[in-house]
């Protein structure tokens, strides 16, 4: 019996300890001017990708058997914006984009190419921007019908 409670009190001591909050994880970050980690995450910057929604219609495969549409991308805030990966929701898809910084005000592209070849009717694709900017992700959405 004393064997049960002590194994009690043990998983209940763990248990307590691995509630601990640790705040130096809520500590901001040692402010520096352009360093890698001061790029990696403001809230001054802001990823605007001009229509992050774009529909193909109907295609035709034959004659279409790649589709390519380029979205601009522009930094409306006053830091550089990185843009850190680019996911795909298909392997039929890919997204071609800046690997160096947006800076501020400026536009830069995203071009994303679709392959149709093995594709039949409607489709919705997306691709999922990874930044430095508040807002971690963007999306960006195309669809279409494949003849």
């Amino acid at each position: 019996m004393k064997l049960l409670y002590y194994f009690s009190y043990i998983i209940c001591m763990l248990l307590f300890m691995s509630c601990q909050v640790d705040n130096r994880r809520n500590q901001p970050p040692p402010k520096s001017d352009l360093s890698a980690s001061n790029l990696l995450q403001k809230d001054s910057i802001f990823l605007y990708i001009d229509h992050s929604h774009y529909d193909f219609g109907t295609v035709n495969k034959v004659e279409m058997p790649e589709l390519i549409i380029d979205f601009k991308m522009k930094n409306n805030g006053p830091d550089p914006l990185v843009i850190l990966k680019a996911d795909v929701s298909c392997g039929c898809v890919s997204a071609n984009y800046p690997k160096e910084p947006i800076m501020p005000n400026k536009e830069k592209k995203l071009q994303v190419k679709i392959n149709t070849i093995n594709q039949h009717g409607f489709f919705n694709k997306t691709i999922i921007l990874k930044s430095n900017a508040p807002e971690k992700y963007t999306l960006v959405r195309i669809k279409g019908n494949i003849m």
